[in-house]
């Protein structure tokens, strides 16, 4: 009788093994390029690379450039693919926790580092932010790691809401801390909406180990204020960090383009308003050079509509307004992941899906390449299929990868 349960109990595993493999292997992605749409070669001098995580150890990669594609199962993870793309690789053994996105990332000709999650500590009457911040320097290899607090003015009572930027300037690193807060806890004494906008700049001393504050604007922000500062989406380009001001007037959606100016410490904006067809929130953002690229995509039917702004930064005037694209929907379900414009052309990366359902999406990658001038559909390509797990695309110039 034992022996016969045995034998039972040892088919049910055995069967059940060869279930769950058989599923394992149906879920797996396919890695396939289909040509939808003219030519690869419209590509230029622009690759597309995505990896995959699968399990602990496994990573698969796909890179597809106008001369080819390549899949490759089992490779070394990077971290990030953007332009740190080299610094990463030449550096890995910094980059071995979490970081979280290039916001938290400097790198010069001297060193490399970043700064981890910042932890908002709650005392009286203030709140500590701390984080711990990991340098390399490049030309001794010497690395160093430390924790320091974040200066600010945020007060343990508010409700508030805060982003922060690292970056490199001059031998100098930078922390910028923009955000906003509630002006008053007291409901009974002031209005819910009265907030207080704040953008602190602190320099790291790695002597001493520590952030030190050395300029920072607060404003307040009720009925009377004409603005209000956007504080989730700042960029750097030289010697400036950038950050939005939005027109409180809620019948327009007009911003303008502020910056602190690493060089002489000082804040400033561009006098030119940026009127968005759209609220900014809306745009998805790119910077090539000297230029700020503004994006967003509105389904139509079988189609999706693409609304495009650029902004020269050296001049400080939009050169693009409001210029309408638009692409074939490549399934029921279409999102666009990213975007870059690079000599003329906007590349794309989306993922279409046909299933409302989550637990039942079939995903395909692709990419798509419009012709700025002519508005016209120049290449679409589907580069990956399958389930959706951990993946990232990344758009790259040739000389980034």
């Amino acid at each position: 009788m034992n022996k016969r349960l045995s034998l039972v109990t040892l088919g049910l595993s055995l069967s059940s093994i060869v279930i769950l493999t058989g599923a394992m292997t149906i879920s797996q992605p396919k890695y396939a390029l289909k040509n939808i749409f003219g030519k690869q070669s419209s590509l230029g001098d622009v690759t597309i690379f995505s990896q995959e995580k699968r399990g602990i150890y496994s990573t698969n990669n796909v890179i597809l450039s106008k001369d080819g594609y390549k899949f490759n199962r089992n490779v070394k993870q990077n971290p990030y693919l953007d332009k740190y793309s080299k610094d990463f690789n030449e550096n890995r053994e910094i980059f071995q926790g979490n970081i979280y996105g290039t916001d938290y990332l400097y790198s010069d000709e001297n060193s490399i580092g970043y700064i981890e999650d910042v932890i908002d500590n709650y005392g009286e009457p203030d709140i500590r932010l701390s984080t711990t911040i990991k340098d390399k320097n490049l030309n001794t290899g010497e690395v160093s790691q430390f924790k320091i607090e974040i200066p600010n003015n945020l007060k343990s009572e508010n409700n508030n809401n805060h982003k922060e930027l690292v970056t490199k300037y001059n031998g100098e690193v930078y922390i910028v801390l923009l955000g906003e807060q509630e002006s008053n806890p007291d409901r009974k004494k002031t209005r819910k909406d009265e907030l207080e906008n704040f953008v602190e700049i602190s320099k790291v001393d790695f002597s001493n180990k520590e952030a030190k504050s050395v300029n920072k604007i607060n404003l307040k922000i009720d009925d009377k204020s004409k603005y209000r500062v956007v504080y989730n989406n700042p960029f750097v380009i030289d010697n400036r960090v950038y950050f939005y001001l939005e027109i409180q007037d809620k019948l327009e959606n007009s911003y303008y383009l502020a910056y602190y100016d690493m060089e002489n410490n000082k804040f400033d904006y561009i006098d030119n308003k940026i009127n968005l067809e759209l609220p900014l929130e809306l745009y998805q953002q790119n910077v090539e050079g000297e230029k700020l690229n503004l994006l967003s995509n509105t389904d139509n039917k079988n189609k999706m509509d693409l609304s495009l702004y650029t902004i020269d930064l050296t001049i400080g005037k939009v050169i693009t307004n409001n210029e309408q694209y638009s692409i074939k929907k490549l399934n029921k379900n279409m999102v666009i992941n990213t975007f870059r414009v690079i000599d003329n052309k906007i590349y794309i990366l989306s993922k279409a899906y046909d299933s409302d359902n989550m637990h039942l999406r079939d995903y395909t990658g692709n990419v798509i390449v419009l012709d700025k001038t002519s508005k016209s559909t120049l290449y679409i390509g589907e580069y990956r299929q399958g389930d959706e797990l951990t993946f990232d695309s990344y758009i790259l110039r040739n000389d980034e990868l």
